[in-house]
């Protein structure tokens, strides 16, 4: 792909800076080793929709550790129950694991 080619996919992504008025709600968590939080955010443009996804943090490892970062699918508009599970957080975990042990980066 060209960079201009890949300029005009990433301008859909440009936003301005805008201030991160996010609510976090404790959630229950199916796996008592981990601690699951939802966070809600007004979307950077204009719209009644809020983002929202969830955070989910082990409870056993103590030092700073990176938290796995869970956004509803598509499929979600569908759903108001949440969708976060044991296997949701052994697989993302797995996914974590194998990041970190990499030289692998995310954008």
């Amino acid at each position: 792909m060209s960079n201009e080619v890949f300029d005009v996919f990433k301008s859909q992504f440009d936003y301005p800076n805008y201030p991160l008025d996010v609510i976090l709600t404790n959630i229950e968590s199916p796996n008592d080793n981990y601690q699951i939080e939802k966070f809600e955010m007004p979307t950077p443009y204009k719209s009644d929709e809020k983002l929202y996804g969830y955070i989910i943090r082990s409870k056993k490892i103590k030092s700073k550790t990176k938290p796995i970062i869970e956004f509803p699918s598509a499929g979600a508009i569908f759903s108001d129950k949440l969708q976060i599970n044991d296997y949701i957080i052994k697989e993302k975990n797995i996914f974590l694991m194998k990041l970190l042990n990499s030289n692998t980066g995310l954008l």
